[in-house]
């Protein structure tokens, strides 16, 4: 199949921001926890719900 575009899987989570760092790079942070991440949360929600 296609690759999954990011802009289809709708907004991030609450709490989450998407950030770019230094290097252009993007990266994750939840606020919730005070995390941050380099995978993207809503590819983790679709690798767990199927």
């Amino acid at each position: 199949g296609s690759p999954v575009d990011s802009n289809d899987l709708g907004p991030l989570p609450p709490g989450w921001e998407e950030r770019t760092h230094t290097d252009g790079r993007v990266f994750f942070i939840n606020h919730n926890i005070k995390k941050t991440q380099w995978e993207d949360p809503r590819m983790q929600n679709v690798a767990i719900t199927g």
